[in-house]
């Protein structure tokens, strides 16, 4: 088996648009991408009798996910990300890996569909935060961070 290298990594943003249509865009300028960590909550089920504590897991917690960008104001992913947190938006955030670099996101008039030859990992969520960071000598930056709603899915490529 080969590693999946990050280069040639893509990020994709599907959401409606400030009038309702559905747009999948691809986002430019991602330096980084961490996705969300979900874990279990747990529930304690201790009893008076029981000597120690006693826990079951509960729902999964997506988390949050962050994507680093050099910031492109004509971007139109990154402008329609920063519509969808000025508005509480909610989007699909898709990240096509680099083991299919270059094979898109075929969209259909009820959504879009992935193709099977490359790798895919899809998560909604709303924009909790896009802030700009400015430095001496440095490219402008954003930070997007997404709180992920639902369960993350990982679709691995075929064949």
């Amino acid at each position: 088996m080969a590693e999946i290298w990050t280069q040639g990594t893509q990020l994709f943003v599907s959401a409606e648009d400030d009038k309702g249509q559905l747009q999948v865009v691809e986002v430019e300028g991602v330096t980084d991408f961490s996705p969300p960590t979900p874990t279990k909550n747990e529930i304690e089920i201790t009893t008076l009798k029981d000597k120690a504590k006693r826990f079951m897991n509960g729902l999964i917690d997506a988390g949050e996910g962050t994507i680093t960008l050099n910031y492109l104001e004509n971007d139109e992913g990154q402008s329609l990300l920063y519509d969808l947190y000025e508005r509480d938006g909610t989007a699909e955030i898709i990240i096509g890996l680099d083991n299919g670099y270059g094979i898109g996101i075929e969209q259909t008039e009820d959504g879009y569909t992935l193709p099977e030859d490359r790798g895919w990992f899809i998560f909604s969520g709303t924009i909790k935060q896009f802030s700009l960071e400015v430095g001496a000598d440095s490219a402008v930056k954003a930070t997007v961070v997404i709180r992920s709603s639902g369960e993350p899915k990982l679709k691995k490529k075929k064949g």
